[in-house]
C-alpha cells in the first residue's frame, strides 16, 4: 500500500479477456462505510509498474450514495485497493516546461493555468523563452494543466498529469496561428 495510507481491506482485480478503448472510469459502491469523514477521505489506488497511483476521482466522492469513482487515466483494470488517505508525505515536487512554435522558437506570454486537486487554480506567464514552472505541488496528486494563447493555436491544450517526481518537460507545440 502506499507510505501513509491504511488498508480498507477493500482490494480490486477486474479481469478481462476483452480489450478496451478510450478512457475508461471506474466506480465502486461502499456500502459498508457508514462514517462520512473515513469516506470523504478515502482514496483509488491503482497499482501500475509496481507503483500504487493515486487514481481518485475527487468530484466522484459521494457518501450520500457510498460511491467514489477514478478518473479516466487509466492505463489497465486491475489491482485496484481503496485506501484510507493516500501517502500524503512532506515531499512536494515542480511541474514546469517549455512553450514552443513548431520550428522550436519560444512563444512568450502564453497563460498556463494549473488546477489542484482542491479546484484551486494557480496561473503563470510564459517568460521571453517560452518557459513556465509551477512549484511547491504535493506529489501523489493529480493536477490538470492548460494553456490559452491569443497569437496560436494548440492541438491538445489541456492536460492531466499525476505528479510523481519533478516534471520539467511538460511542454506544448504550437501547430499555427
Amino acid at each position: 500500500m502506499p507510505i501513509g495510507s491504511t488498508t480498507t481491506g477493500l482490494t480490486y482485480d477486474i479481469a478481462t479477456s476483452s480489450t478496451f478503448t478510450g478512457s475508461p472510469q471506474v466506480c465502486f459502491n461502499l456500502p459498508s462505510i457508514t462514517n462520512s469523514t473515513v469516506f470523504n477521505n478515502l482514496r483509488i489506488a491503482h497499482l501500475e509498474n509496481n507503483s500504487w497511483i493515486n487514481r481518485t476521482d475527487l468530484a466522484s466522492i459521494n457518501f450520500a450514495n457510498k460511491t467514489i469513482c477514478t478518473n479516466s487515466d487509466l492505463p489497465s483494470l486491475s489491482p485496484f485497493a481503496v485506501v484510507n488517505g493516500f501517502g500524503t508525505t512532506a515531499a512536494n515536487g515542480a511541474i514546469s516546461g517549455r512553450i514552443t512554435t513548431a520550428n522550436g522558437n519560444g512563444i512568450s506570454r502564453v497563460i498556463v493555468s494549473l488546477t489542484t486537486p482542491t479546484g484551486e487554480v494557480r496561473q503563470t506567464l510564459t517568460g521571453s523563452f517560452g518557459y513556465y514552472r509551477f512549484e511547491n505541488l504535493p506529489v501523489g496528486e493529480t493536477y490538470v494543466l492548460s494553456i490559452a494563447s491569443k497569437r496560436y493555436i494548440f492541438a491538445n491544450p489541456t492536460r492531466i498529469i499525476t505528479l510523481q517526481e519533478d516534471l520539467t518537460d511538460a511542454d506544448f507545440i504550437a501547430e499555427g496561428k
